[in-house]
């Protein structure tokens, strides 16, 4: 069972990782993402696809990386709702930043065509 984590801005977790918690309308109501920074910034999931998960992860990341600033790309772990819902979201405010999946079956790299980027998820 996962551990109840409390929504939170980015903290640092290790050397080049910050860890931050954002809601979830799932159980246990929030999920924790990251930023690599290795050679550019990359955030590894991007919590669910709700106006509350979005706009916290949005105001996080100004916090993080700057007013307007956006990661280098998107990395997902998996496909879950919660960890990839909001990758619409994101990657529309990145303006087409490349996605990495990490696909169960294969471990591919994945790229991710404009249609996808109109926010919806």
């Amino acid at each position: 069972m996962s551990a109840i984590l409390s929504p939170g801005g980015f903290e640092p977790v290790a050397d080049g990782c910050r860890r931050a918690v954002v809601p979830s309308p799932w159980p246990p109501r929030s999920v924790a993402v990251f930023l690599i920074d290795s050679g550019g910034t990359r955030l590894v999931d991007t919590g669910a696809a709700t106006v509350e998960s979005v706009e916290f992860l949005a105001a996080t990341l100004d916090e993080a990386l700057g007013p307007g600033e956006m990661p280098d790309g998107v990395i997902l772990t998996h496909s879950h709702l919660d960890h990839a819902g909001g990758a619409g979201a994101m990657l529309h405010r990145t303006a087409g930043a490349m996605l990495a999946g990490m696909l169960a079956q294969n471990a591919q790299r994945v790229e991710v065509d404009s249609h996808f980027l109109d926010g919806a998820v």
